[in-house]
């Protein structure tokens, strides 16, 4: 039960916190919903396409050390 109750109190703590850095940006851009879904969509794009390229340079890294034995 007192892990539960953390758990409620993390998450309130996350909320407030995006609560807190979206503050700033709907001041300065204005609230739309399209504006918010078509950049979301974006970012997403974006991060969606920068991980294979990490991931791929991650094993290229791993390729060049040295094997063990």
């Amino acid at each position: 039960m007192i892990k539960y109750c953390w758990l409620v109190v993390a998450g309130c703590w996350l909320l407030a916190l995006l609560v807190a850095a979206a503050g700033p940006v709907v001041v300065m851009y204005g609230f739309s919903w399209r504006g918010w879904i078509r950049n979301g969509a974006q970012a997403a794009w974006v991060v969606l396409h920068a991980m294979p390229s990490e991931q791929k340079a991650w094993q290229r890294k791993k390729k060049r050390s040295p094997r063990p034995g």
